[in-house]
């Protein structure tokens, strides 16, 4: 009797130790959606694409989406470049409006907020709260680059900040060129060719300034009776 007790108690302990383990696997599960963006969206702001967009161009992304939530427009965005990042929704592709509708509720129940798709030929948009997304802003927009990874990370930061602008939270104005760095070379430029004016202005008043002390060399006496008849021819 005390083995069949022993029995029954483990029996109930593996049962309970297998239904852990799959209320553990539940949530990887039920993320495993079949497009890639449905599962970094639940934690990031930004999908990138399977071709890598180059890290410039991808931070000066990342800032502009950080920027904007920080000011209070909740915005998150998917670079779609090829099928690839569909996964098992590959038809539609180029239908970015389509798959905005199609990714917004898969991140619901986690995100509120506004959804950015930007695929090679245009972008969507969509909310994922009550609150509707101002997609008048960025009708028209064209894909920079011809849809590369990173025209669409470009074309992604533009639409972000004009999203942003509409819903009444207008960000500080983005700094083009690399790294961010255009600003700083700009102030330094002019400061430079300030410094070669004056430098100019003062290297010429110090040239008049010393022709003007030099004493004046004394002139020639106008040659006399004497000497001019030194001079003549005998």
């Amino acid at each position: 009797m005390l083995g069949a007790a022993l029995v029954f108690r483990a029996v109930p302990a593996r049962v309970v130790a297998g239904l852990v383990a799959l209320a553990l696997a539940l949530p990887g599960a039920a993320l495993a959606n079949g497009d890639p963006a449905s599962d970094i969206l639940l934690q990031q702001k930004v999908y990138f694409p399977v071709q890598r967009v180059s890290p410039p161009t991808a931070n000066r992304l990342q800032a502009v989406v950080r920027q904007a939530n920080a000011k209070g427009y909740p915005i998150r965005v998917a670079l779609i470049e090829d099928a690839n990042d569909l996964g098992t929704v590959p038809d539609l592709l180029n239908q970015p409006q389509k798959y905005a509708d199609f990714l917004g509720p898969e991140i619901r129940f986690v995100y509120k907020g506004d959804l950015l798709v930007v695929m090679p030929d245009g972008l969507g948009v969509a909310a994922t709260d009550a609150t509707p997304a101002p997609a008048r802003a960025i009708e028209g927009m064209q894909v920079e680059a011809g849809g590369t990874p990173d025209g669409l990370a470009q074309t992604a930061g533009e639409a972000v900040a004009k999203l942003s602008a509409a819903a009444g939270h207008p960000l500080e104005q983005a700094k083009k060129g690399g790294g961010g760095g255009g600003g700083g070379g700009a102030v330094i430029a002019v400061v430079a060719a300030a410094g070669l004016v004056g430098l100019g202005i003062a290297g010429a008043f110090w040239v008049r300034r010393s022709q003007g002390s030099r004493p004046a060399e004394p002139a020639e006496p106008a040659p006399g009776p004497a000497d001019a008849e030194q001079t003549a021819p005998q």
